[in-house]
């Protein structure tokens, strides 16, 4: 992934921190490309140097690039505020790059009409210690394209791929591939990519004038202040009830 996403950039060498949230490590990569590489080809090598490292920049505008690969369908809050936070550190003109699963796979689709799930296997979720680690909330391409929009972005690209064909038996991958080429919707993820344009500032607040369409969604709320409130008072109770174990 890392060093499809450069050619997908066209950055022709960067400096990389990967991490993980379940993890205590991060990696320092750094990724460069022959000076003897045409500029209008990306299909060259990429060279990569690998260090382990304590911590991770998180000063503004110091990365070209930040991925998050498969991580947003498994936060329990709006991913909002962790992307704003992470398009501060992007450089103007860099990009964000973005995969999930799709919501809407052939495999899922099949899965609904026999009756199944189309999440997690209910004895995964009953019998998991702790927080929940699985997928909370999956995505369709319309949810990526509103993504773009809310965060002020710039949409590059957005197109399905075959991120987990790995799991079909291999006898299978070759009819899968041709039924998902007519319909490219029913691949397995989404990926997206999103350039910051210079003078991007953080979007965190719904603009007033979508307030009412956005409350009509949620119900029995009657105003955008109900819905504050509620979330505020939610907050506070669950807190109070932390307290009381």
């Amino acid at each position: 992934m890392i060093l499809a996403a450069a050619r997908w950039t066209r950055l022709p060498s960067f400096n990389l921190w990967v991490t993980d949230a379940l993890a205590t490590t991060t990696w320092a990569i750094t990724i460069t490309r022959p000076e003897t590489t045409s500029k209008k080809s990306f299909r060259s090598p990429l060279w990569g140097g690998l260090s382990l490292r304590r911590s991770v920049p998180t000063e503004a505008e110091s990365y070209d690039l930040v991925m998050l690969n498969d991580v947003i369908e498994h936060l329990h809050d709006s991913p909002r505020e962790l992307l704003n936070d992470l398009i501060i550190l992007i450089k103007p003109g860099g990009y964000l790059l973005i995969t999930v699963p799709n919501l809407a796979n052939i495999r899922k689709r099949v899965d609904l009409l026999w009756g199944r799930t189309n999440l997690a296997r209910f004895p995964s979720f009953y019998w998991w210690p702790g927080p929940w680690r699985g997928h909370v909330r999956e995505y369709v391409k319309e949810d990526l394209e509103s993504l773009a929009q809310f965060l002020g972005l710039h949409l590059v690209e957005l197109k399905s791929c075959h991120h987990m064909i790995y799991l079909l038996p291999a006898a299978a991958r070759p009819a899968y591939r041709a039924v998902t080429c007519l319909f490219p919707g029913w691949r397995d993820s989404w990926l997206l990519l999103a350039q910051k344009a210079c003078g991007w500032a953080p979007r965190r607040n719904l603009p007033p004038e979508q307030r009412e369409a956005v409350v009509r969604e949620m119900g029995k709320l009657s105003s955008w202040e109900d819905a504050i409130s509620v979330t505020v008072d939610g907050m506070a109770e669950s807190e109070n009830v932390f307290h009381a174990r």
